[in-house]
């Protein structure tokens, strides 16, 4: 008895430990066993259980709450800077000039020769647009060089962000010309660039007025082609498409071959020009137009001549059935087309060549069938 007594308190002891641990314990003698009690307070990571509902107090399906899952936000795409002028002076450029494709620093070439080049950052010769639709503006903008002193036709560059060359165009390929340079452009939808080609020191003008458009990476440039040149040094030697007026014009005036029909009317060479020579040429000199003599034709368009270096680009070369000069190549003014010369302007058309001074309006229209002077 004494033995069960201390068995039956030592169980009597569990159990108040048990007890003050929130347990239940069994007394039973033969079990050897206590059991866990329902908690009287929720624990903090188990939630308190929700008293069971009849199906009757069940919730509807508009009030049974929907769990959404929250969406990992996407890290903003960093907005990229508008090109700027302190962009462009660390731009990329192609290869010209002799020099190689390179990094710019502070706006100037620093490896090759000889020469150098840089960025043409005059005002009015560039523009901010969003040329390639990549939601900034990039920089349109002339590359100009030199080799050894002489210049080079300007390249057309198209800036974007960190100053990276999205694309470029030789403005040299147009006319074929010594020179070619950008004088102004205009941003807008599309972009307009004025630019010119030209000989030496400046001869053999062709002015163009350009539309510039970017497509399949690639800049186009579609010139509004240029119907005039003006000569500013030197005379221009041209003939008609058909070859049947010759005529040259500098900044002194204007001379033509006489055709047939207009030979009809001539003055009297014995009375109007004495000795040898004949009134077989019509001319605007000092602003007003006349017959006057001389001893043989008064220009010569040949091809590889001095006075022919205005075709390139603008004219054409041709060898046509009426061709006074033997069979050779000559330089054609096309119908449409005008060369300016100081104050002196000639208009080919198929109707025959228009030569006035822009100065006094007087001039004359020459043609196969004859001549008539205003």
């Amino acid at each position: 008895s004494s033995l069960r007594l201390v068995t039956t308190l030592g169980r009597l002891a569990a159990c108040l430990a048990a007890a003050l641990a929130l347990t239940s314990c069994s007394l039973l003698p033969g079990t050897g066993q206590s059991t866990t009690a329902p908690s009287t307070v929720p624990s903090a990571s188990v939630p308190a259980q929700s008293p069971a509902t009849s199906p009757s107090e069940a919730p509807t399906a508009s009030e049974t709450p929907t769990l959404t899952p929250t969406p990992t936000p996407t890290p903003a795409r960093p907005a990229v800077a508008d090109v700027t002028l302190a962009t462009l002076t660390t731009a990329e450029v192609p290869a010209n000039c002799e020099l190689p494709a390179q990094r710019l620093v502070n706006g100037k070439t620093t490896k090759g020769s000889p020469g150098e080049g840089g960025l043409v950052l005059d005002q009015g010769r560039y523009a901010f647009v969003d040329l390639a639709g990549l939601g900034y503006k990039q920089g349109l903008v002339a590359y100009g060089c030199n080799a050894g002193g002489v210049g080079w036709p300007e390249h057309l560059l198209l800036i974007g962000d960190g100053g990276r060359l999205l694309a470029s165009y030789d403005l040299g390929k147009v006319d074929k010309k010594q020179h070619a340079t950008v004088t102004g452009i205009t941003a807008g939808n599309p972009v307009r660039m004025r630019w010119s080609a030209y000989e030496g020191a400046g001869f053999d003008i062709v002015d163009h007025d350009s539309t510039v458009t970017f497509s399949g990476g690639k800049l186009q440039v579609v010139n509004a082609a240029s119907n005039t040149l003006t000569v500013t040094k030197g005379t221009a030697d041209f003939a008609s498409p058909t070859g049947g007026l010759i005529c040259g014009i500098d900044a002194s005036g204007v001379r033509c071959a006489a055709t047939v029909g207009a030979l009809k009317t001539a003055p009297k060479s014995s009375t109007f020009c004495g000795g040898d020579l004949d009134a077989n040429t019509i001319v605007i000199e000092k602003g007003k137009a006349s017959w006057a003599c001389y001893g043989g034709i008064p220009a010569y368009p040949v091809k590889d001549s001095q006075s022919t270096s205005w075709q390139h680009g603008f004219g054409t070369w041709a060898n046509p059935a009426s061709n006074p000069f033997g069979g050779q190549q000559l330089a054609v003014l096309p119908y449409g087309k005008s060369l300016i010369a100081g104050t002196y302007r000639c208009d080919m058309a198929q109707t025959g060549v228009t030569c006035r001074s822009t100065a006094t309006g007087k001039g004359f229209q020459l043609r196969r069938a004859g001549v008539r002077f205003f």
